[in-house]
């Protein structure tokens, strides 16, 4: 594996994680008797979190890609 596919393994595990980690922090800072709306809309902020950094990564993989054949 090259050098540039290693660091973007790694910026592709370090996004995930921060994604997962601020997913953790929202649903435990969310009183309990907030409710289901709550949830919902907690799990709803968390699934575009995680498609924005999906993008992210998808497009820092591309401009990686480009930039290895100039």
């Amino acid at each position: 594996m090259g050098e540039a596919a290693l660091i973007q393994n790694t910026v592709e595990n370090d996004h995930i994680e921060a994604a997962t980690d601020s997913s953790d922090v929202l649903q435990s800072e969310t009183p309990p008797e907030a409710g289901d709306r709550t949830n919902e809309l907690s799990t709803s902020i968390t699934s575009v979190r995680r498609q924005v950094l999906e993008s992210r990564i998808h497009l820092t993989f591309e401009n990686n890609s480009r930039l290895l054949q100039i």
